[in-house]
């Protein structure tokens, strides 16, 4: 892995993220909800890029990916059906409270693990799980501020 091209490609994302967020990309909001999709589908192909040669000759990174992936499909199949429940029951003013309190009560401590999980391997010297943690946790970002659903 190159840890430089990583490092650059998560401080890239993080730019355009920012810049995203304060309206630097002056367009209507149907344009922006599409520009931020491509940012989306360009972040999860970059990280596709970067860690599908490591993933496929360690069957220690591949098995950390998909421990830590399958952690996260579980908290968004979580917040997909309690939004779907929510959706049938009233007029989705109680599923967006819900939707809030559980990207709340999921996102702070999976950010506290993802800092100490990314703490320990660096004393470890276990690069290339980092970056693979670092990734999925700059893809929740991705998702919740090129989504749109929070207004940005």
């Amino acid at each position: 892995m190159n840890y430089k091209t990583i490092g650059y490609f998560l401080l890239s994302t993080l730019i355009i993220g920012s810049l995203y967020i304060n309206g630097w990309f002056n367009i209507s909001y149907t344009f922006r909800q599409l520009i931020g999709i491509i940012f989306i589908i360009a972040y999860f192909a970059g990280t596709v890029f970067f860690i599908r040669a490591p993933i496929l000759r360690d069957k220690q990174l591949k098995r950390h990916l998909l421990i830590r992936l399958g952690i996260l499909i579980l908290i968004g199949l979580i917040i997909i059906i309690s939004q779907w429940y929510m959706h049938k029951e009233n007029d989705r003013l109680g599923a967006g409270y819900l939707f809030y309190f559980e990207m709340l009560g999921f996102g702070i401590p999976l950010l506290i693990y993802t800092v100490i999980e990314s703490i320990w391997l660096l004393a470890k010297k276990k690069y290339a799980a980092l970056c693979i943690n670092l990734l999925l946790a700059m893809g929740i970002y991705c998702i919740v501020i090129f989504s749109g659903l929070f207004g940005f």
